[in-house]
């Protein structure tokens, strides 16, 4: 009688997760509706809290970079471009910190019962896009007050409005691929959970987030030309402007680079899926 010998199949293809995790799709509709609701649970103001953190973000930004640090934030209004700023910020940190945790947040559950593991680094981006589409619309709101109420036109058409979608999948990619990077370390050496937080405060510093790429001097560039979150940051802010300092060599290098990003952490994300319960 021959033994057979039951090994996790490393070599799953991202079209087959993807399909994995449409069948997944109520699952991942319920840890999705589950995220929300813990953001807020047990707390006065709520769902509020989505609209009040980047307004007091807002305001500190505006006093710290603009009033006490002189940071001249170009032909966007100093409010407008630090909200902009915070809300894509928040959105690309905090999935990409939820999800390189994925292993050690959830290992008691991996552990009782079976389903596509993709799906949970799956609801932590789309429950962070839900907050964010929230925001967008207070920003939108804030956008329309500024617009009427002073003598600054902001020309957004058709045509610009088309390209936030592609920086937003290429900011979700990014926060994904780095991710589930992290995460696949971090069921080994338990040091990469201590260096998340500290790895995101300083992205934030060298990248364009509190300061325009137009202020940057040309001899600095060359650092924030390899930094593949300038392309998304830029480009999605200064959709309001319709004014671009990006380079195409830059834009492709950061598309490039988050492809590679993304397929390297999916295939250690896959690797490390079917072991991790017997090293965590």
């Amino acid at each position: 009688m021959s033994n057979i010998i039951i090994r996790p199949n490393d070599s799953i293809s991202i079209k087959h997760r993807i399909k994995d995790v449409w069948e997944s799709r109520y699952l991942c509709y319920l840890l999705i509706k589950r995220n929300i609701a813990i953001y807020y649970k047990q707390t006065i103001l709520g769902p509020l809290w989505f609209i009040i953190q980047p307004i007091f973000t807002t305001v500190v930004f505006v006093f710290v970079f603009n009033k006490i640090g002189k940071i001249d934030t170009g032909e966007i209004p100093p409010p407008l471009f630090y909200m902009f700023s915070t809300i894509m910020w928040s959105y690309f940190s905090e999935s990409l910190g939820k999800v390189a945790l994925t292993f050690n947040s959830n290992a008691g559950l991996f552990s009782k019962v079976y389903f596509p593991r993709f799906v949970l680094p799956i609801s932590i981006t789309m429950t962070n896009l839900f907050k964010m589409g929230i925001q967008l619309i207070l920003l939108a709101f804030i956008l329309f007050i500024i617009s009427i109420n002073s003598n600054l036109h902001f020309n957004i058409s058709i045509n610009y409005l088309i390209l936030f979608p592609v920086f937003l999948i290429h900011f979700t990619m990014l926060s994904l691929g780095l991710g589930m990077l992290i995460c696949s370390w971090t069921t080994k050496f338990k040091d990469f959970n201590h260096m998340v937080g500290f790895g995101l405060r300083l992205m934030m510093f060298i990248s364009p987030v509190i300061y325009p790429l137009s202020t940057v001097p040309e001899k600095m560039k060359i650092f924030l030309f390899y930094n593949p979150l300038t392309v998304p940051i830029e480009g999605a802010r200064n959709i309001f402007m319709q004014t671009s300092y990006l380079s195409k060599e830059m834009v492709l290098y950061s598309f490039i680079t988050t492809f590679i990003i993304f397929f390297i952490g999916f295939k250690f994300f896959t690797k490390t899926e079917s072991r991790f319960i017997d090293t965590i």
